[in-house]
């Protein structure tokens, strides 16, 4: 059966709310003026216990549901309550496990993903996209899914969203040893969706792809691209 994004539309526009600490920016702008500076999005998705505070219209808990459960029940209690009004989407919740889990709860579409992945790669490679080609192809470039943000991020790929502001998923912290792993698994998926025509827009605080840092080519001492769109 074809997968139907779980909102019954396709959004052109998404906001992704992680965790980090350049969500503070976007908390910033949508308190701090009555038309904040980022546009409405079509939708905002969050992730794992941002879905206890932020208005969303879609939560990824990527995580063994039964699992965060025994780590809290209340956790578990929250990811109901938002699962009986807003759909949750969850790495597998098997039939056994469903009675425990009531709402709206989808398992993530890994196999269409990778597949979908591999079609865009034969595409753009020339080659044949035979099943068994396209399973290949997208094994190669999407294997690497390590993290709840990449994971979303193939995701917002394959039904195809056009824009994405990718909020707080920081992993690193300046002046910090507080750190997250998996930040290189991001970056992947930023740039290959990039490449695939996706814009994607990061906060100006996040560390994520060195965006804090001043921008610059290594081995220049006056990068010659930026002075020549006048930076």
């Amino acid at each position: 059966m074809p997968w139907t994004h779980p909102t019954g539309g396709v959004p052109a526009v998404i906001d992704i709310i992680a965790l980090g600490p350049s969500q503070r920016e976007y908390h910033a702008d949508q308190h701090s003026s009555y038309t904040p500076n980022l546009d409405r999005p079509d939708e905002t998705w969050i992730i794992n216990k941002g879905l206890r505070t932020v208005k969303s219209d879609l939560a990824f808990v990527l995580d063994d549901l039964e699992g965060e459960r025994r780590k809290s029940a209340r956790y578990a209690d929250d990811i109901i309550a938002y699962a009986e009004k807003r759909p949750v989407i969850t790495s597998e919740l098997m039939d056994i496990e469903r009675p425990a889990w009531p709402g709206l709860f989808f398992n993530y579409p890994l196999t269409e993903v990778i597949d979908h992945i591999g079609g865009l790669v034969a595409d753009r490679q020339g080659v044949e996209p035979t099943p068994q080609t396209v399973r290949g192809l997208g094994l190669q470039a999407g294997w690497y899914l390590h993290n709840s943000v990449p994971m979303i991020l193939a995701y917002a790929l394959y039904i195809g969203v056009k824009e994405i502001r990718l909020i707080g998923a920081d992993y690193t912290i300046r002046h910090s040893d507080n750190m997250e792993e998996n930040r290189s698994n991001c970056e992947y998926w930023v740039g290959f969706l990039r490449a695939m025509g996706v814009r994607i827009r990061v906060p100006s605080g996040t560390t994520l792809l060195n965006t804090c840092l001043s921008k610059r080519v290594y081995g220049y001492a006056r990068d010659p691209v930026l002075k020549a769109v006048g930076e």
